[in-house]
């Protein structure tokens, strides 16, 4: 899948607006929210995960080492087992 004004089509688009979801976000208090980001994303740089983090209360973080704006392949037993802790309520 490419990303970009070529390929991305929505994804470009939404990306490139400035849209401040802050206020929508607050609702996640009550859910067990699992922000997942690769930290070497070159269409939302790893500042947008840890901001999206901070702005759910509650919210975990996992960062994806080596990892763009896809899952990676193979997907890291890391990444399995703590996306598999996280569905079934553990919290830190």
């Amino acid at each position: 899948m490419t990303y970009g004004p070529a390929g991305g089509g929505g994804v470009w688009r939404t990306t490139r607006r400035r849209t401040d979801m802050a206020g929508t976000l607050t609702h996640g208090e009550q859910l067990l929210t699992l922000v997942v980001h690769g930290d070497h994303d070159p269409v939302l740089p790893l500042p947008h995960g840890k901001a999206l983090h901070d702005a759910i209360p509650r919210a975990r973080l996992l960062v994806l080492e080596g990892t763009g704006h896809g899952p990676p392949e193979p997907v890291s037993e890391d990444c399995v087992s703590t996306l598999v802790r996280h569905t079934e309520g553990d919290r830190p």
